[in-house]
């Protein structure tokens, strides 16, 4: 009786563990979700196909604005943001373009390197193709990407003084200790195996909400080979065991496989093979700027961070992957361990006297 208390206080805990996460993401996800309608001036990517070249911006960047979302229907956290950036650019001729997940897949797998489609298709995340898409959409259209948590404030301007630079990301804020942590630690690493990077300076690790670029820059093509690089057609394990090389678990593949560790590492690489013409944009100006700074004229953009790539099913699922064998080997020592138990108090038998 009382191993079978001991068995039941090993496993019933577990299997609490393993349920309870997959079943509070169950509400959120059978929720009817608010469809607005599509804002007017938001373009289909079939359009930018049928309409002549958008005009340019500034150093060879087209006129074209790119959004992302998994449908036309753009929630309505967001709509306000999305509607900031029509107020922003209205009548300078740029074009809005929205790009829902059907989009994006058809981009990659007709305009997108042909090489990269067998990555594409065995990421395990669905942030791992909204990240990579930005970049083939970028190197097939060019033109400003922003997350749709980004709000405009002010018609934007490039830094002066980068004249020479084609492809701008805003840098990270300074709170992101942990991401500067990680380049840092990869950096050391890739400097201690290759003698012609020591001397290189580090640029300051970047972020990808927001990324400007000419249409066919090379820094994609790079970009997305180191992808392939760190993808799961290379390394399927990772997937359960996180990235071993610089001692990040599973919760930091998607920021080294597709996010901003991956363009913060291609672009020290890039840069040091190729004289950079990758550059920055401030990130007080562009990006995570203070409510009280909304008045400044030079603060084009806020990020309001509302982190909808972090959906609750993918983080319960890789909570899972965690407890399954973890909760494995907790049943089988309990197993084992009723054996030995029954084994060492198996009443013998009663000895037979004959007389």
């Amino acid at each position: 009786m009382q191993t079978g208390s001991t068995l039941r206080a090993l496993l019933l805990p577990a299997l609490l563990m393993m349920w309870l996460p997959l079943a509070s993401a169950l509400p959120a996800t059978s929720q009817a979700s608010e469809v607005s309608a599509p804002i007017p001036t938001m373009l289909r990517p079939s359009d930018l196909e049928s309409l002549p070249p958008a005009k340019i911006w500034e150093r060879g960047i087209p006129k074209i604005l790119h959004f992302m979302w998994k449908d036309r229907d753009i929630s309505p956290v967001h709509r306000p943001y999305a509607e900031s950036w029509a107020r922003c650019l209205d009548g300078q001729d740029w074009r809005m373009v929205l790009w829902t997940d059907e989009d994006l897949d058809n981009l990659v797998r007709t305009r997108g390197p042909k090489w990269f489609v067998p990555t594409w298709d065995a990421y395990s995340n669905v942030i791992q193709r909204v990240d990579t898409s930005r970049y083939v959409l970028l190197l097939v259209w060019g033109g400003l990407f922003a997350d749709l948590d980004n709000e405009c404030l002010a018609y934007p301007t490039l830094p002066t003084g980068t004249g020479n630079c084609h492809l701008y990301f805003a840098d990270q804020p300074p709170h992101q200790v942990a991401q500067f942590q990680r380049y840092l630690a990869w950096i050391e690493l890739v400097k201690d195996a290759n003698e012609d990077l020591r001397a290189r300076p580090i640029p300051a690790p970047v972020q990808n909400s927001l990324m400007i670029s000419a249409a066919d820059h090379p820094f994609w093509l790079n970009l997305l080979a180191m992808a392939v690089e760190r993808g799961p057609v290379s390394n399927p394990w990772q997937g359960w065991f996180g990235v071993g090389t610089i001692g990040c678990g599973w919760n930091q593949v998607v920021p080294w496989t597709v996010g901003v560790d991956l363009c913060s590492s291609a672009n020290f690489l890039y840069g040091a093979a190729n004289d950079t013409t990758v550059c920055t944009v401030p990130n007080r100006e562009w990006g995570h700027s203070s409510v009280d700074d909304k008045a400044d004229p030079k603060i084009y953009v806020r990020h309001h961070g509302t982190h909808t790539w972090v959906s609750p099913l993918e983080t319960h699922e890789k909570v899972l992957q965690y407890l399954l064998p973890v909760s494995f080997v907790v049943g089988l020592v309990a197993f084992i361990g009723y054996r030995l138990h029954s084994r060492k108090f198996k009443p013998k038998p009663a000895r037979r006297i004959h007389r």
